[in-house]
């Protein structure tokens, strides 16, 4: 039995009875996904499940998707300046409608599609990395997770990836074997990479108690970039993959990649 802890992305939260209710559906989700690879019963997966706790405000619900607070606009053009977009998209308080019109147009999606995920994107890493509290509790909540269930894997998609590696750096007593991350925003200038901790050498990139960490992204995930994570952390291998999709896969996507496949045939 290979034992799996999974750290979700954004865009997760959904009114459940309860936070369990969530995790374990999410993590069937998951588990359903691994399939593809590993024979029924013979993997074990929990949830580190922290939607909640990024969510916006009850009040600010159904402003989801649809705006900025002023604070996200140096983030926004940090992430326009990392995908290559134009002058005039993603700068400025007029930024988001410009860069969401030039991104939906380049990955031909849908505007309103676009619009959510990057005010999601960009609302759900603030919310975590822009409040202590709030950043202490998520990482506490895979820490105790990771502690449960004493995973032989650790796969972390989206903003998951920042919060797990946090969590490792922090619990270097928390040992696993394998550490995948998928879809990795960890490299992103501004909005990640210069937030993380620093350890007085301006070099945020400390290697966590894992046995092998690898990266996999796909050539056009929006959230992905940079692509490559070996710059600047000590990641064994990387994986660039293209998956045929979208510019927005999702860590279902991911789990069904030959390459996370051959991953979990290692550890198994």
């Amino acid at each position: 039995m290979t034992r799996i802890v999974g750290v979700h992305g954004v865009g997760n939260f959904d009114r459940y009875p309860s936070v369990d209710d969530a995790a374990i559906d999410l993590a069937w989700i998951w588990q359903r996904a691994l399939l593809d690879h590993m024979p029924a019963g013979t993997v074990d997966l929990r949830m580190a499940y922290y939607a909640d706790q990024v969510r916006p405000a009850p009040s600010l619900a159904a402003a989801v998707g649809q705006q900025l607070s002023g604070a996200n606009f140096g983030q926004l053009a940090a992430w326009a300046d990392a995908l290559g977009a134009p002058s005039d998209a993603g700068r400025g308080h007029a930024a988001l409608p410009p860069f969401v019109d030039w991104l939906a147009k380049r990955k031909d999606l849908d505007n309103a599609l676009v619009r959510s995920f990057v005010t999601t994107f960009i609302g759900e890493v603030d919310r975590y990395l822009g409040a202590a509290e709030t950043r202490l509790a998520v990482r506490r909540t895979v820490e105790a997770q990771v502690e449960r269930h004493r995973p032989d894997v650790l796969i972390a998609h989206s903003l998951g990836s920042v919060v797990a590696y946090e969590a490792l750096v922090a619990r270097p007593d928390l040992h696993v074997d394998l550490f995948i991350t998928v879809g990795s925003p960890l490299a992103l200038d501004t909005v990640v990479y210069d937030r993380l901790p620093h350890d007085g050498e301006d070099n945020p990139s400390r290697r966590p108690n894992v046995g092998r960490w690898v990266n996999v992204a796909d050539a056009k995930d929006l959230a992905a970039v940079p692509r490559s994570l070996a710059a600047r952390f000590d990641v064994d291998t990387e994986h660039q993959e293209d998956l045929g999709l979208t510019a927005l896969p999702s860590a279902v996507d991911y789990l069904r990649t030959p390459a996370v496949g051959a991953l979990l045939a290692t550890a198994a």
